[in-house]
């Protein structure tokens, strides 16, 4: 008994593919741009988190810096010193007990007592009543730490710091028994706008006047993707006194997606 065969015919075949080739067609009009949209959603979500890390790290090292630190290099260079640590001394011997160390304003100090705990390591730099911009960068006002440890005796102060070599000048005139440490490994730090990137450049020497430091492929990248960056510094804006003004201009762009950052970070230049 012959049963008949069922199927599709090639006519038929050819029909469904040109009908689902068309409706293909219609999904692609109707949901590429919604798709391009998400991607395009994504990238500047990306690069929106670029720029505001790039904020963030900025201004922290902006916020931390020894005061009166801050200085421009041009427009695409921004350099400062940031520090780790900081606290105070005693400024005057105690009449009580001789051996006690004081770093008195106008003299030279090979060691002193600290009335705070000092967080800090052998050659790192200490660095008092920074009042003028090139100090620290001259050294004027920077030593180098040999060693801290405990006072010999209790009562005169926390920690007992002893600096490496001839010692440090303490500027005369400066009653704020503050100080502040700068780790050895870091120095002085610049941002630089380069080659379509903002890098953080570390563990330079200082100089005064400076300049820029140059980049190299060891420098830390902080973002990408820059396609326009500026920095501007005031030192002393309107009637604030002991006080700047740093003024950041930061725009990130990929593929036609473009993100443009400013911000601003106030800087306590009071030693």
């Amino acid at each position: 008994m012959n049963r008949l065969q069922r199927g599709f015919t090639l006519i038929e075949l050819i029909v469904v593919m040109v009908i689902m080739g068309i409706l293909a067609g219609i999904l692609v009009v109707f949901f590429r741009p919604a798709m391009q949209n998400y991607f395009d959603a994504s990238l500047r979500a990306a690069l929106s988190d670029a720029a505001d890390r790039a904020m963030r790290k900025l201004t922290r090292d902006v916020r931390v810096s020894v005061p009166n630190s801050v200085r421009t290099h041009g427009g695409q260079c921004l350099e400062m010193v940031p520090t780790s640590a900081g606290g105070r001394y005693r400024t005057a011997p105690d009449i009580n007990n001789a051996q006690s160390l004081a770093a008195e304003p106008g003299r030279t100090v090979t060691a002193f007592d600290a009335m705070t705990d000092v967080s800090a390591a052998a050659n790192d730099w200490i660095v008092i009543g920074n009042q003028n911009p090139d100090d620290v960068y001259i050294g004027s006002n920077r030593g180098v730490i040999d060693s801290v440890g405990a006072p010999p005796v209790a009562g005169i102060g926390v920690k007992r710091v002893t600096l490496a070599g001839a010692g440090m000048s303490v500027p005369a005139g400066y009653d704020g028994a503050r100080f502040v440490i700068v780790p050895a490994a870091q120095g002085p730090v610049s941002y630089v706008c380069q080659d379509r990137a903002l890098y953080r450049i570390s563990g330079y020497a200082f100089a005064s006047p400076g300049a820029c430091p140059a980049v190299t492929a060891s420098s830390a990248v902080v973002a990408r993707n820059v396609s326009a960056c500026s920095f501007a510094y005031n030192p002393n804006p309107g009637a604030t006194q002991e006080s700047g003004y740093v003024e950041v201009d930061l725009t990130l762009e990929e593929a036609n997606e473009l993100v443009r950052l400013v911000f601003g970070v106030h800087v306590d230049n009071l030693p």
